[in-house]
């Protein structure tokens, strides 16, 4: 689904309630980035209460609320 969304939908130049519109209130907003916003796609948790896998869609914004940029984040 996430390569259908990035390949196939124009995310880049969509207003921020755009954005919203077409895929719900994201999961996380950055306090460290406040012009960036994220969206998960995958948490394992594997067996214990601590993620030890997470791929996130990061979205970020121009001075503009526009969508600049994105890209997939994985941490491991």
């Amino acid at each position: 689904m996430i390569n259908d969304l990035t390949l196939n939908h124009k995310l880049i130049g969509l207003s921020k309630i755009e954005l919203v519109e077409l895929l719900g209130e994201p999961e996380n907003y950055s306090n460290v980035e406040p012009n960036s916003i994220y969206y998960n796609i995958v948490t394992d948790y594997g067996f214990d209460i601590d993620p030890v896998y997470i791929k996130n869609l990061k979205i970020e914004f121009n001075q503009s609320n526009q969508v600049k940029s994105f890209k997939i984040e994985e941490t491991k």
